[in-house]
Protein backbone atom coordinates (compact mmCIF):
# COMPACT_ATOMS: atom_id res chain seq x y z
CA UNK A 1 0.00 0.00 0.00
CA UNK A 2 1.16 3.25 -0.86
CA UNK A 3 1.88 6.71 1.57
CA UNK A 4 -0.91 9.10 2.03
CA UNK A 5 1.76 12.02 2.86
CA UNK A 6 4.35 10.61 -0.61
CA UNK A 7 1.92 12.47 -2.94
CA UNK A 8 2.55 15.89 -0.68
CA UNK A 9 6.50 15.66 -1.05
CA UNK A 10 6.08 15.72 -4.56
CA UNK A 11 7.03 18.55 -6.73
CA UNK A 12 3.67 20.85 -8.59
CA UNK A 13 5.07 19.31 -11.59
CA UNK A 14 5.71 15.85 -10.79
CA UNK A 15 2.43 15.62 -8.81
CA UNK A 16 0.61 17.37 -12.28
CA UNK A 17 1.80 13.95 -13.92
CA UNK A 18 1.00 11.57 -11.64
CA UNK A 19 -2.46 12.54 -11.43
CA UNK A 20 -2.53 12.27 -15.42
CA UNK A 21 -1.15 8.98 -15.01
CA UNK A 22 -3.83 7.86 -12.37
CA UNK A 23 -6.74 9.25 -14.35
CA UNK A 24 -5.59 8.03 -17.66
CA UNK A 25 -5.04 4.26 -15.65
CA UNK A 26 -8.26 4.57 -14.13
CA UNK A 27 -9.71 5.15 -17.42
CA UNK A 28 -8.64 2.74 -19.12
CA UNK A 29 -9.91 0.05 -16.87
CA UNK A 30 -13.17 1.33 -17.19
CA UNK A 31 -12.96 1.04 -20.62
CA UNK A 32 -11.61 -2.45 -20.39
CA UNK A 33 -14.77 -3.02 -18.21
CA UNK A 34 -17.60 -1.88 -20.56
CA UNK A 35 -15.49 -3.51 -23.50
CA UNK A 36 -14.98 -6.85 -21.29
CA UNK A 37 -19.32 -6.59 -20.43
CA UNK A 38 -19.95 -5.73 -24.09
CA UNK A 39 -18.29 -8.80 -24.98
CA UNK A 40 -20.53 -12.03 -26.21
CA UNK A 41 -19.30 -14.11 -24.84
CA UNK A 42 -17.42 -12.50 -21.55
CA UNK A 43 -13.34 -12.99 -22.45
CA UNK A 44 -10.08 -11.63 -21.16
CA UNK A 45 -9.00 -8.74 -22.92
CA UNK A 46 -5.71 -7.76 -23.65
CA UNK A 47 -3.60 -5.12 -21.59
CA UNK A 48 -3.86 -1.44 -22.99
CA UNK A 49 -0.22 -0.97 -24.14
CA UNK A 50 0.05 2.32 -21.42
CA UNK A 51 -0.06 -0.14 -18.57
CA UNK A 52 2.62 -2.46 -19.88
CA UNK A 53 3.96 -1.58 -16.68
CA UNK A 54 1.39 -3.13 -13.97
CA UNK A 55 -0.04 -6.32 -14.02
CA UNK A 56 -3.20 -7.66 -15.45
CA UNK A 57 -5.72 -6.01 -13.43
CA UNK A 58 -8.27 -8.37 -11.36
CA UNK A 59 -11.35 -8.58 -13.32
CA UNK A 60 -13.50 -9.63 -10.49
CA UNK A 61 -11.92 -6.63 -8.26
CA UNK A 62 -12.36 -4.11 -11.26
CA UNK A 63 -16.05 -5.51 -11.37
CA UNK A 64 -16.82 -4.69 -7.78
CA UNK A 65 -14.85 -1.23 -7.85
CA UNK A 66 -16.33 0.21 -11.13
CA UNK A 67 -18.37 2.82 -9.52
CA UNK A 68 -15.30 3.71 -6.99
CA UNK A 69 -13.45 4.01 -9.99
CA UNK A 70 -15.67 6.19 -12.16
CA UNK A 71 -16.58 8.20 -9.42
CA UNK A 72 -13.13 9.38 -7.69
CA UNK A 73 -11.81 9.80 -11.69
CA UNK A 74 -14.72 12.32 -12.00
CA UNK A 75 -13.79 13.71 -9.24
CA UNK A 76 -10.15 14.80 -10.91
CA UNK A 77 -11.98 16.23 -14.13
CA UNK A 78 -11.28 19.75 -13.16
CA UNK A 79 -7.43 19.10 -12.44
CA UNK A 80 -7.07 17.43 -15.88
CA UNK A 81 -8.88 19.85 -17.76
CA UNK A 82 -7.06 22.90 -15.86
CA UNK A 83 -9.90 24.15 -14.11
CA UNK A 84 -8.74 24.02 -10.83
CA UNK A 85 -4.85 24.20 -10.37
CA UNK A 86 -3.07 21.13 -9.21
CA UNK A 87 -0.76 22.08 -6.43
CA UNK A 88 0.85 20.28 -3.20
CA UNK A 89 -1.36 21.90 -0.98
CA UNK A 90 -4.48 21.04 -2.37
CA UNK A 91 -5.98 18.50 0.84
CA UNK A 92 -8.92 17.56 -1.52
CA UNK A 93 -6.48 16.58 -4.58
CA UNK A 94 -4.30 14.39 -2.44
CA UNK A 95 -7.29 12.31 -0.53
CA UNK A 96 -9.23 12.23 -3.97
CA UNK A 97 -6.01 11.24 -5.67
CA UNK A 98 -4.73 8.75 -3.46
CA UNK A 99 -8.31 7.32 -2.89
CA UNK A 100 -7.99 6.37 -6.98
CA UNK A 101 -3.99 5.24 -6.32
CA UNK A 102 -5.64 3.24 -3.61
CA UNK A 103 -8.34 1.66 -5.93
CA UNK A 104 -6.19 0.91 -8.32
CA UNK A 105 -3.44 -1.24 -6.01
CA UNK A 106 -6.10 -3.64 -5.31
CA UNK A 107 -7.17 -4.27 -9.09
CA UNK A 108 -3.93 -4.68 -10.01
CA UNK A 109 -2.68 -6.23 -6.85
CA UNK A 110 0.70 -4.38 -6.83
CA UNK A 111 1.30 -0.35 -4.90
CA UNK A 112 1.24 2.18 -7.83
CA UNK A 113 3.73 4.81 -7.65
CA UNK A 114 4.37 7.91 -9.50
CA UNK A 115 7.08 9.42 -10.93
CA UNK A 116 9.48 10.87 -8.17
CA UNK A 117 7.97 8.80 -5.44
CA UNK A 118 10.20 6.72 -3.26
CA UNK A 119 9.98 3.54 -3.73
CA UNK A 120 8.12 1.09 -1.24
CA UNK A 121 10.41 -0.37 1.97
CA UNK A 122 10.47 -3.69 1.57
CA UNK A 123 7.76 -5.35 3.14
CA UNK A 124 4.93 -7.60 3.09
CA UNK A 125 1.00 -6.38 2.53
CA UNK A 126 -2.38 -8.11 1.91
CA UNK A 127 -6.11 -7.23 2.39
CA UNK A 128 -9.43 -9.03 3.08
CA UNK A 129 -12.62 -7.59 2.10
CA UNK A 130 -15.48 -10.31 2.51
CA UNK A 131 -19.10 -10.21 3.03
CA UNK A 132 -18.89 -13.22 5.69
CA UNK A 133 -16.42 -15.06 7.63
CA UNK A 134 -17.27 -18.59 9.05
CA UNK A 135 -13.76 -19.89 9.45
CA UNK A 136 -10.37 -18.24 9.96
CA UNK A 137 -8.77 -15.47 7.55
CA UNK A 138 -5.82 -13.46 8.05
CA UNK A 139 -4.79 -10.64 5.11
CA UNK A 140 -0.97 -11.64 5.99
CA UNK A 141 0.11 -14.75 8.36
CA UNK A 142 4.11 -15.09 8.89
CA UNK A 143 6.79 -16.93 11.20
CA UNK A 144 8.95 -13.66 11.96
CA UNK A 145 8.16 -10.01 12.17
CA UNK A 146 10.90 -8.13 9.54
CA UNK A 147 10.23 -5.17 7.71
CA UNK A 148 6.99 -3.46 6.94
CA UNK A 149 3.96 -5.92 7.34
CA UNK A 150 0.24 -4.22 6.42
CA UNK A 151 -2.60 -6.28 6.86
CA UNK A 152 -6.18 -5.06 6.16
CA UNK A 153 -9.01 -6.62 6.96
CA UNK A 154 -12.68 -5.83 6.40
CA UNK A 155 -15.36 -7.80 6.94
CA UNK A 156 -19.27 -7.64 7.41
CA UNK A 157 -19.81 -10.47 9.44
CA UNK A 158 -17.94 -12.65 11.66
CA UNK A 159 -20.05 -15.62 12.58
CA UNK A 160 -19.67 -18.03 15.45
CA UNK A 161 -15.99 -19.58 16.05
CA UNK A 162 -15.24 -17.61 12.67
CA UNK A 163 -11.84 -15.11 12.74
CA UNK A 164 -10.71 -12.03 10.95
CA UNK A 165 -7.25 -10.79 11.64
CA UNK A 166 -5.40 -8.33 9.66
CA UNK A 167 -1.47 -9.79 10.50
CA UNK A 168 -0.61 -13.01 12.47
CA UNK A 169 2.64 -12.89 13.55
CA UNK A 170 3.40 -16.93 15.21
CA UNK A 171 6.19 -17.21 17.14
CA UNK A 172 8.89 -19.59 14.96
CA UNK A 173 10.55 -19.94 18.19
CA UNK A 174 7.48 -21.83 19.77
CA UNK A 175 6.88 -24.22 17.09
CA UNK A 176 7.35 -27.56 17.36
Amino acid sequence: MSDPLSMANLSATALTEGIKFLYEQAGELLKRRRDRVAANPPEALPAPAQAALLPAPDLDLLARFEADLQELRSDLDDYITSRVPVTVSDDYLLRTAEALRRVMEAVYGVPVLLPGEASQPAGVSGSINADEVAGYVAAVRTDRAQGNIRGTTTVGTVRKGGTAVGVEVRDSRRRR
